[in-house]
């Protein structure tokens, strides 16, 4: 599958994942990689000011879910983002994030996480807006070992495709440092 990268689909990945982390309950979480510290860096369209880390850390609130063999919770962070994902033009994400949403099933919705991962991922490189250190990481053993990536705050490995029945199974691929 070949990816176009445009600062229109990191636009849209942007206001998918900050209505997720704006519609995430107020508890405090224990999400790895979440500051305090609001980023300096935006992304800009017309009146509204998104975030780059905030598209970030409501990513990793999902992966965590994942990681925490969580449907519930994953079920819930997908559902705060559907609003916002039909308003995108990237089908491929829209398609991802209604089977996070609508999916009983945790094995469903790791399945659908692999491509919310992809297009993160490629969109991350293609803007060069990394606002802190981000690990790809890749488990060869995911779905029938074909394999899958994700990305992690942490240099530990904490598998969101096997969650506790494999937490530890996989190895960092890539580091995208801080961008300056």
């Amino acid at each position: 599958m070949k990816y176009m990268h445009s600062p229109l689909k990191l636009l849209s990945l942007c206001l998918v994942f900050l209505f997720a982390v704006a519609c995430s309950d107020s508890k405090t979480s224990n999400t790895e990689g979440t500051t305090t510290e609001e980023s300096s860096q935006t992304t800009e369209s017309g009146s509204n000011t998104i975030r780059v880390g905030s598209v970030v850390d409501g990513y990793l609130k999902l992966k965590d879910a994942l990681v925490a063999s969580n449907a519930e919770d994953a079920k819930k962070y997908a559902t705060g983002m559907m609003e916002v994902v039909n308003a995108v033009e990237q089908p491929e994400v829209q398609q991802a994030i209604k089977e996070i949403a609508a999916a009983e099933d945790i094995e469903a919705q790791r399945v659908a996480f692999e491509e919310v991962s992809v297009h993160l991922y490629n969109d991350l490189k293609a803007s060069g807006e990394v606002e802190q250190t981000l690990y790809k990481q890749y488990c060869p053993m995911a779905f029938d070992d074909k394999g899958a990536f994700w990305l992690s705050a942490q240099e530990e490995i904490r598998n969101p495709y096997f969650g506790d029945r494999m937490l530890k199974c996989g190895r960092v691929e890539e580091e995208l440092p801080i961008s300056n």
